[in-house]
């Protein structure tokens, strides 16, 4: 005898894309839209609310460290000043790392810093391309490929990996 048990569901789904318009171009399917399309919330980009990133930041940071952990007034005004193109997602994974890597209970402004900088953007002409031996060549290429594909997806690591055609 099989016994049937009722639950209840909701489901909260995100994504930075245009779903209207991913369905008009056909990328997105229709009725997938109308299911999740029930009650819309825009959350507008953390750099354009600073005033949330102080206590975002202090949450991870009791949440990483157990309470045990501050930030120095150094270390917030830096946080302050980041255009976080990886949304609450980058602000939660640089305070992760300080949490796990600063011994100290006051993480402080060089704790950081070296997080919220991204790679120099290594751009190389054809010509020097062209010079290199084929393996260092084919290294350049993809690497300048993958740094133009997470500019397009602001740093959407799963959406350049899919622009490329390659796995994440």
């Amino acid at each position: 005898m099989q016994t049937m048990i009722k639950i209840f569901a909701e489901m909260v789904a995100a994504t930075h894309h245009d779903l209207t318009e991913q369905v008009n171009r056909n990328h997105f399917r229709e009725d997938l839209y109308h299911r999740l399309h029930v009650f819309p919330i825009q959350v507008p980009a953390l750099r354009d609310r600073p005033e949330d990133i102080s206590a975002l930041a202090t949450h991870f940071l009791n949440y990483f460290s157990n309470h045990t952990k501050k930030l120095s007034s150094a270390a917030l005004s830096l946080l302050s000043s980041h255009s976080w193109t990886g949304n609450v997602r980058e602000l939660r994974n640089v305070i992760e790392h300080a949490c796990v890597t600063v011994r100290s209970t006051t993480i402080e402004e060089n704790d950081i810093r070296n997080q919220l900088h991204p790679p120099p953007k290594i751009e190389i002409s054809t010509d020097e391309l062209l010079q290199l031996p084929l393996s260092e060549a084919v290294s350049a290429l993809e690497r300048m490929m993958i740094q133009r594909a997470l500019r397009a997806s602001q740093n959407n690591r799963a959406e350049a990996a899919r622009q490329l055609g390659i796995h994440r």
